[in-house]
């Protein structure tokens, strides 16, 4: 795969919807494809 140069956030977002549309995802199977972040446990620790 070549490098791509990611300058600025409006050509992350255009790199992120032109792998998504290539790969035939929607906007709602990537949320999937993303964790959630971490939750504290009781003591207000993250794991």
């Amino acid at each position: 795969m070549d490098a791509i140069e990611i300058r600025d956030v409006k050509r992350l977002g255009q790199l992120i919807r032109r792998t998504r549309k290539q790969q035939g995802l929607t906007l709602v199977t990537l949320a999937g494809v993303c964790h959630d972040p971490p939750s504290p446990d009781e003591s207000g620790s993250y794991k």
